[in-house]
């Protein structure tokens, strides 16, 4: 157990990081939960394959473990070779951090952390790390339970501000990575919707929402 001040998200998970001694990191929010096997299944995935990176798709939830919505498979149970994945980066299934398996040796060489100042730290570190991956498999399955509160501050005191200036942080990245892939000019309208209308979607109660439901009823 690590006894620390505490500093936010990104300080948590680069103290865990530095701790850490195994070959493989997992990461996986308090208020989440997952399933008993996930970590298991994910392991033999690289194992057998080689890969780099293993993720599985979640289920959000309600605090009874109802589903609140579909799954959100987006990947076929495949291993994705080269910069496969780097083209799909913008997906819901691929943006979080907590559904993955990441090689440890691959993060500590590239001196790759957590970046305390970005909003939606997750992005950027796995848009990093997918440059860096050789290989990556995907298993459709859920094995990460995503908890939705309509009581958290993520759904009811989520700063617009900070939001807005995380996706203005991320469209560089985006931009260079696509840039080098050589799809950035037909995948233009594709990351506008990732780097601002996905704000939306994880604050249904959000300011940006409140105002458009406002719009909607005045007219």
């Amino acid at each position: 157990v690590i006894h620390k001040t505490n500093g936010g998200l990104s300080s948590a998970r680069n103290a865990g990081l530095d701790a850490a001694r195994g070959a493989w990191i997992g990461f996986v929010d308090s208020d989440d939960y997952i399933a008993p096997e996930m970590y298991e299944v994910l392991y033999q995935a690289v194992q057998s394959t080689g890969a780099d990176l293993a993720l599985c798709d979640y289920a959000e939830v309600d605090e009874t473990g109802a589903p609140c919505q579909s799954m959100h498979v987006r990947l076929e149970k495949k291993v994705f070779a080269g910069q496969d994945l780097l083209k799909n980066a913008t997906d819901s299934m691929i943006q979080p951090a907590w559904n993955k398996l990441y090689r440890r040796s691959l993060l500590m060489n590239a001196g790759l952390w957590f970046t305390r100042e970005v909003y939606n730290e997750d992005q950027l570190f796995n848009v990093r790390y997918f440059r860096l991956a050789k290989a990556y498999t995907a298993l459709a399955a859920p094995g990460y339970y995503y908890i939705q509160n309509p009581q958290s501050l993520l759904h009811t005191n989520a700063d617009l501000g900070k939001v807005v200036n995380s996706r203005l942080q991320m469209f560089p990245h985006y931009k260079q990575m696509l840039s080098e892939l050589g799809i950035a000019r037909g995948n233009q309208l594709r990351l506008y919707h990732t780097l601002i209308a996905q704000s939306e979607r994880f604050m249904p109660a959000g300011p940006v929402q409140t105002l458009l439901k406002r719009r909607t009823q005045s007219k």
